[in-house]
């Protein structure tokens, strides 16, 4: 994924998980390579734009290898990446 600019639209649409309520604030980064939100629960959230960092952390956190669906669903390729 290429690093996005500000006021660039997101090629599809982001589901940001983790505030409990309404979300008040979210910045891009300078680089474009970070999404940045706020919320009323008073926690600040850092989500990952980078596709292969996001796979790398994936990896990491894995404790088993996903199906075919699953890499579809929520890597959005069709073949999943090798593990290491």
């Amino acid at each position: 994924m290429n690093p996005l600019k500000a006021g660039e639209q997101v090629p599809e649409p982001l589901t940001l998980y983790g505030n409990t309520g309404a979300v008040y604030r979210v910045a891009l980064n300078s680089d474009g390579t970070r999404i940045v939100s706020v919320g009323r629960d008073h926690v600040v959230h850092i989500y990952e734009l980078n596709i292969e960092e996001l796979i790398k952390i994936a990896k990491s956190h894995l404790t088993r290898e996903l199906t075919a669906e699953e890499c579809q669903k929520y890597l959005h390729v069709d073949v999943c990446p090798a593990l290491p």
